[in-house]
């Protein structure tokens, strides 16, 4: 009995130890200027959408590997933003600073 509780006790540490590749997540970051003119900040690809409320301007979607339409909801007087995001397979994607302008 005391082999095989020592047998299970590294098994789960030897699983634990593996990271599937399906535990590494893509993502889109960034941040919008100016960070209080943001709503809401949405990715779309086909049929897949994805949305964040930035805090203080940053924002993380996680998100499939693919190509991506990212939409920046930004409240009047300034005009919604949008930018094509290619994401690969286990990266995060950082846009930068998206600025917003007035309508």
């Amino acid at each position: 009995m005391k082999k095989f509780g020592i047998f299970l006790c590294a098994s789960v540490l030897a699983l634990s130890a593996y990271v599937s590749p399906d535990k590494v997540n893509s993502g889109i970051t960034g941040m919008v200027a100016p960070p209080d003119a943001v709503q809401k900040v949405w990715a779309f690809n086909g049929a897949d959408s994805v949305a964040a409320i930035p805090e203080s301007g940053k924002f993380m979607l996680e998100v499939k590997p693919g190509n991506w339409k990212l939409v920046v909801v930004a409240i009047a007087p300034y005009k919604n933003a949008l930018q094509d995001v290619t994401v690969k397979e286990g990266q995060s994607t950082d846009v930068g600073v998206i600025n917003l302008t007035k309508e």
